[in-house]
């Protein structure tokens, strides 16, 4: 029997790309389990009244086994950098299911999630929605439906930010004022339409901050705690999401 202890972990990524032995697998896992406790440590500070910390370490644990299957050491990329912003990405997104969302889209969510990621890997750059619905196996406008619910929630959010017509970072929507202006909820329903597509061109770290600072009222300090990032970089993130919002909403 193969004793794997005594491998580095660079030996036993080219070991495992090779024969893709579970107990390679389990070994590599077992190293980077600090990575998850120590993130799910981090973000139960700020989420303990939802988080169970067993359940989002196992979501961690998930995550480095995927990203084991998933990772390609010739991109010389460590696997530790490479695997914690995955890990981040799945507790937040348990916590965020366990506040809001039914269980049967929960559950494709996640599977829609993960063939998003998959196929990335394979195709080596963003799936289209087509794509995903077929790797799936789901109708394509469910699928459309189900990856809209969390930016759905980040354009409530803005919506409610943007009653005054015109907010600090500049984005603008109708009047919600139905009695003055009788074209207003057509008017109101293309705009937050188009403001749902344009937080969909935004990347994952965009629409997570938006998230993060107007879905769950978090301070860039938090924020930043929580994506292990600092906080002028949460900032910054901040600020270059809402531009290019504006750029798109033009």
């Amino acid at each position: 029997m193969d004793d794997f202890t005594q491998k580095t972990n660079e030996e036993l990524f080219a070991l495992y790309k090779k024969e893709r032995k579970p107990e390679i697998r389990r070994e590599l896992t077992s190293r980077y389990l600090y990575i998850a406790t120590s993130v799910a440590r981090q973000m139960y500070d700020i989420y303990s009244s939802t988080m169970q910390m067993e359940d989002a370490v196992n979501e961690g644990v998930l995550a480095i086994m995927r990203g084991i299957d998933s990772y390609d050491p010739e991109r010389n990329v460590k696997f530790s950098t490479y695997i914690s912003s995955r890990i981040r990405g799945v507790m937040l997104d348990y916590v965020r299911k366990q506040e809001w969302m039914p269980r049967g889209y929960r559950k494709q969510l996640s599977m829609i999630e993960d063939s998003f990621h998959e196929l990335e890997t394979k195709l080596g750059r963003p799936p289209t929605k087509e794509e995903v619905a077929e790797y799936v196996g789901i109708n394509e406008k469910r699928c459309q439906r189900i990856m809209a619910l969390q930016p759905m929630s980040i354009v409530q959010s803005l919506d409610m930010l943007m009653q005054d017509e015109k907010t600090p970072q500049g984005l603008q929507v109708p009047s919600t004022d139905l009695s003055t202006q009788p074209e207003a909820a057509f008017l109101r329903e293309e705009t937050l339409t188009l403001l749902r597509d344009a937080i969909l061109k935004l990347d994952e770290k965009e629409r997570t901050v938006l998230s993060l600072h107007y879905v769950e009222k978090l301070k860039m300090e938090q924020i930043g705690q929580v994506m292990g990032i600092s906080q002028p970089r949460a900032s910054q993130i901040h600020t270059g999401a809402l531009r290019k919002l504006r750029r798109i909403l033009k």
